[in-house]
Order: C-alpha cells, then sequence, then structure tokens
C-alpha cells in the first residue's frame, strides 16, 4: 500500500479531510488540506488553517493585522516575528497620523463597537461604546475636525449595517447617526475618512457616497459609475477630487470628486487599493496583486512566485495592502501575509508567529519513523514492522494509499491526543448515517492523524500515539467491533514490536486481574499479550488473536482452540495473574 503524508506547509492542489474534536462533544469539522509533493510512492499534503486577512495597517514602526477569524496581530516594521493583539474581533483598522498629540489607530469590532490605541496597538481602550446605539459596526474612519498650526483634532467614523454613526474626539460628546438624507443604501460595505474637515466617504452596493457635517446630507458620488457596488475606497492623500473605488467588476477613477469616473484595465473584483506614491498604486484582487506605476490608468499582474507560498485558489485573492514604499509592500491574501520588497518582483511568506506549523524536522522525522526505521528497529519502520507482525491494513476507497494528516489535533483537555484512528473513515456516509449520525462525516479512506505541533517537545509519546492508532486501523480490518481490551492490550503489544513501552511493569500486582477489563489499564494489558506471547506460540498466537474475526473472550478462546491449546481465558487469567504476582512482574 502507498503511503500518503498530510503535511503542514503545502503548495499545489487543494482538496479538504475530516477531523473530529477529541473532547466530551466529538464534534466533526473540515479542514483544508494542501498538496506538497506527489511521487511514485508519497503523495504530500497539508492540514492549513486558513489565515483570510482583512486588513493590515502600518506606522512608521509598527505593522498592525487582523483576520476573519477575529484574530489580531502587530510585529515591527523591521521585525519578523507577529504577536498576537489583546483586542480580537476586529473587522476593520485605520491608522490616522495627523493628531499631533497621539497618532493612533481604531478599530471596529461587530457587537462591541469602536477601539482606539495610541501605543501602537499594545493595549486597546473604547469609545464611548456605551453612548454607541448601535454596535453591529465593521467599518470606521477618521477625518480631521479643525486644523489649526500645531494642532488638528479628529472625528470618528463608524458604520455597519445600518448606516453611519459619528463622534467627536471631544470626550464630553456622544456617538450619533448621521442622518440618512442623500443615502440610498443604509448598509455600509466601506468607509474612507476625508482629508477636508468633517467629512467622510462611504461605499455601498447602491454607490459611492461623501458626506460634510456643515451640508448634513449625503452627495451621490457615483455619477457614471457602471458598477455602482462599491467594495473599497481610497482617496488620494493631497485631495479629495481623487478618489479610486474598488468594484466586483473593476477598479475606477475621479479627479473630479466623481464628475467623471474612468475605469482602468483591471476588470476582476478589487477588494483592496494602496496608494504608494502618486504615481503607484497597487490593488488587491480576488486574481491576485496588481501595480501600476501611471496613477492607477493601467495595472499589470505581480504575483510572479505567489504560487509557490501556497495554492492559487488563496495566496491569489488579496483583501488587504499595505505600502511602505514605493518597492516594499505587504498584502493580506487567505494563505496568511506576504510581504514583497521590489515592487513585487518576489514574495516572501510573512506569517512567523501566526500559523501553527508542522516544521521540517517534524515531517522528517515522521516519516522515517512510518516508512523508514524506528527506534529499535533501524531498518524498518512502523508500517513494515506492524504490516508482518500483525496483519494488513483495509484498502476501502481501494486506492492504496494511507494518508497521514499532521495537523493541530482538538480536544478538550490539555493536549493529551497525539494520533487516533477514527473508525468512522471505514464507512461511506450513507453507512455512517445509519450507523452513527448525520453529524458524524466520513473522509471512506484508511487516514491517521497526527499532531507534532503540541507534541514536538514530546515525540516519545506521539510515537507511542502513532503505533497504537496504526495497529488499531489493522485491528478494524479483521475485527471492526472487537471489544476495547482486546485492543487496548494489542497497542501495547504494537508498542513492543517498536520498542516504545515501558516494559510490562503492573503498578499494583494484587489488582491483576479481569478488573483491568473495566479500567483498560494500559500496562496490565500490555502483561497479559505478553504473558500469551511467551507461553503460548510468540508473535504468531498474538496475529491469530488480532486477526480472530471473534470477539472478547471468545476470540481469545478460538485463538487458544486454533493453535493447540485446550484450555480457555479463565484458565490464562488465573495463571497470568499468578505469574505477575510471584515473577516480580517480570514475564
Amino acid at each position: 500500500m502507498l503511503i500518503v503524508l498530510l503535511l503542514i506547509n503545502s503548495v499545489g492542489d487543494t482538496t479538504s479531510f475530516y477531523k473530529v474534536s477529541k473532547g466530551f462533544f466529538q464534534i466533526y469539522y473540515s479542514v483544508n488540506a494542501i498538496e506538497r509533493l506527489d511521487s511514485n510512492s508519497v503523495i504530500i499534503y497539508s492540514e492549513e488553517p486558513l489565515k483570510k486577512n482583512i486588513v493590515i495597517v502600518a506606522d512608521t514602526s509598527y505593522l498592525l493585522s487582523s483576520f476573519e477569524s477575529g484574530e489580531g496581530f502587530r510585529r515591527t516594521i523591521t521585525g519578523s516575528n507577529w504577536d498576537s493583539l489583546s483586542l480580537e474581533g476586529i473587522t476593520d483598522m485605520v491608522y490616522y497620523p495627523y493628531y499631533s498629540s497621539s497618532p493612533r489607530f481604531i478599530a471596529s469590532v461587530p457587537g462591541d463597537g469602536v477601539f482606539q490605541s495610541t501605543n501602537e496597538g499594545q493595549s486597546w481602550v473604547g469609545v464611548d461604546n456605551g453612548s454607541l446605539i448601535d454596535k453591529n459596526i465593521h467599518h470606521c474612519a477618521l477625518s480631521p475636525t479643525d486644523t489649526v498650526l500645531m494642532w488638528i483634532d479628529y472625528t470618528h467614523y463608524a458604520g455597519g449595517l445600518n448606516g453611519v454613526y459619528t463622534k467627536s474626539a471631544k470626550p464630553w460628546k456622544a456617538w450619533q447617526k448621521l442622518p440618512t438624507t442623500g443615502l440610498s443604501d443604509s448598509s455600509i460595505t466601506c468607509l474612507f475618512g476625508a482629508k477636508d474637515t468633517n467629512s467622510v466617504f462611504a461605499g455601498t452596493q447602491r454607490g459611492n457616497f461623501y458626506y460634510n457635517h456643515s451640508d448634513s446630507i449625503w452627495q451621490d458620488l457615483s455619477g457614471n459609475l457602471s458598477d455602482s457596488s462599491i467594495l473599497t475606497i481610497i482617496v488620494s492623500p493631497n485631495t479629495d477630487s481623487l478618489i479610486w473605488v474598488g468594484t466586483p467588476s473593476g477598479l475606477y477613477s475621479t479627479s473630479d470628486f466623481g464628475g467623471f469616473w474612468s475605469p482602468s484595465n483591471l476588470s476582476d473584483s478589487v477588494w483592496a487599493i494602496e496608494i504608494a506614491s502618486p504615481d503607484t498604486l497597487y490593488a488587491g484582487t480576488q486574481s491576485g496583486i496588481y501595480r501600476s506605476i501611471d496613477g492607477g490608468v493601467s495595472f499589470s499582474s505581480v504575483n510572479n512566485n505567489l504560487y509557490q507560498l501556497g495554492p492559487v485558489s488563496y495566496v491569489h485573492k488579496v483583501h488587504s495592502i499595505v505600502a511602505l514604499s514605493p518597492d516594499t509592500v505587504i498584502i493580506g491574501q487567505e494563505q496568511g501575509i506576504s510581504v514583497s520588497y521590489n515592487g513585487g518582483n518576489v514574495w516572501n511568506q510573512d506569517n512567523t508567529g501566526m500559523l501553527k506549523e508542522v516544521e521540517d524536522w517534524m515531517v522528517d522525522s515522521i516519516y522515517t519513523l512510518f516508512e523508514e526505521s524506528s527506534p529499535g528497529v533501524p531498518s524498518n519502520g512502523i508500517y513494515d514492522i506492524l504490516t508482518t507482525k500483525l496483519g494488513s491494513e483495509s484498502d476501502v476507497d481501494v486506492n492504496g494509499k494511507i494518508y497521514l494528516l499532521l495537523g493541530d489535533i482538538e480536544d478538550d483537555c490539555d493536549d493529551i491526543y497525539a494520533s487516533y484512528f477514527d473508525p468512522v473513515n471505514q464507512y461511506p456516509q450513507e453507512v455512517i448515517n445509519t450507523l452513527y449520525t448525520p453529524q458524524h462525516k466520513t473522509n471512506f479512506s484508511e487516514i491517521l492523524y497526527i499532531d507534532p505541533i503540541d507534541f514536538s517537545s514530546d515525540m516519545d509519546e506521539l510515537r507511542k500515539q502513532f503505533t497504537h492508532s496504526f495497529h488499531q486501523m489493522i485491528h478494524w480490518n479483521y475485527d471492526p467491533d472487537e471489544e476495547e481490551w482486546v485492543k487496548r492490550g494489542g497497542d501495547g503489544y504494537a508498542e513492543y514490536l517498536v520498542e516504545y513501552g515501558d516494559g510490562n511493569i503492573v503498578s499494583d500486582p494484587i489488582g491483576v486481574s479481569k478488573d483491568y477489563l473495566v479500567t483498560l489499564n494500559q500496562n496490565s494489558l500490555y502483561t497479559l499479550y505478553m504473558f500469551l506471547y511467551e507461553n503460548y506460540g510468540g508473535n504468531g498466537f498474538i496475529q491469530d488473536l488480532i486477526q480472530s474475526p471473534y470477539n472478547g473472550f471468545e476470540g481469545l478462546d478460538s485463538t487458544l482452540y486454533g493453535n493447540g491449546y485446550f484450555t480457555n481465558h479463565d484458565t490464562v487469567f488465573l495463571d497470568w495473574e499468578r505469574t505477575c504476582v510471584f515473577n516480580d512482574l517480570s514475564l
């Protein structure tokens, strides 16, 4: 049978697999798996926790980022490691540098309101959210209130499904909802703070709008826009007359405050726009990252080696952009964050500290252990040892492959599961719906789950559980409904075969009895198997026991009879107990 490893950090085609959380409530969920390598004997995949980036913002020292999952991170401009933000659930962030006494970031958190940080994202405080009537805020912006020498005040804006709210920076001022006069759609898709005082731009599915407090009315700037569904807005830092918008059908710009809109050569859905200089703009789309060097008139693709950083279906979906210079640009895509220092000619992944990744040494260790060499048998891996000594695994999907899915195993406890075999995967879904429930999900294939992330510092425990999992796959092939005590003893014997176990010592010799079939004590069941091994025909007897179609004591009695021993399990258990007690627990 071919061995297929599913690993972290992949490139290529994508698929998905079901996993189950190993807690009190066993919940099945789907994970993304990405092909990494395909050879004659091995197809390597990766389980990738997607990090769909929503927004990236930067000041002169720090980058801040937020993801669809609600997680937020920050790192220094010159650093490489991201640290978690204390504020979670962010859907939009803005940096406002013009408030001379304390530049700030603001962020929207749906359900909680608007928050601001004056220490580069290290800590956050609410912006008088008690007075914000509708806290289901998805977008935020800031614009200047008064422009006086050495002093620039500002106004907050917050947008959601029910319109736009505003609040002065003055602490005694409360949030107020802006009038909807002139606003044909109150469901806000994006906000951008205007350069002019007390003004804001708002995007909706019905057009691009502008509000100035002195007018108290929304002005529709959509004009001749052929696509009025606005996904993103950006305005020149020099004048509010020069505006770019992204729509599902492309990127458009106006230089006369919406009087006339010109389409660019981008006809894809544009999710993000960034001004790097008066001439250099970047646009993020569902087909990648594009660059303009003529002020946004025409764009060309700078995807280049992005495909090497993840599957194209993920890395080419660019949701956010920050340009630190015309050549230094950071993008957020559905595989995390990437950075280029040469205008997009070469991209590097920038996810350190964000993703729990299986490192190369973990992959090498598990591959070697399974295919090539085990600690006690350098010339054989677990696969060869157990299939030779115990029997063959099943092949329910008739493809001659085993899948090893490496990734985090969720459980209620402190990471006690390093590996598991789920027999649900051995049946098609229509059978699972009858045997279990429709909430149980099957991959209908031979698959083992392994967690080298949480067990990177305890590879001995990982190897032990990995061995148990593969033994259980083999055991299922011969007896799908075997009693648990027989399988647990087989787990211990499988350890013995690859020399994982700590021997056959039982902590309480007086307690060694059939009561262990209830408590399922691993050590004592291991000594039972070793007693059978030494007194009833060696490995051949154990192989027959594992391959017996009968369950529990009936299977043991059948194996005894089949190997020429005219006794039964009662006698065997009594002799086993005596041996443990009177031979100092050493078999």
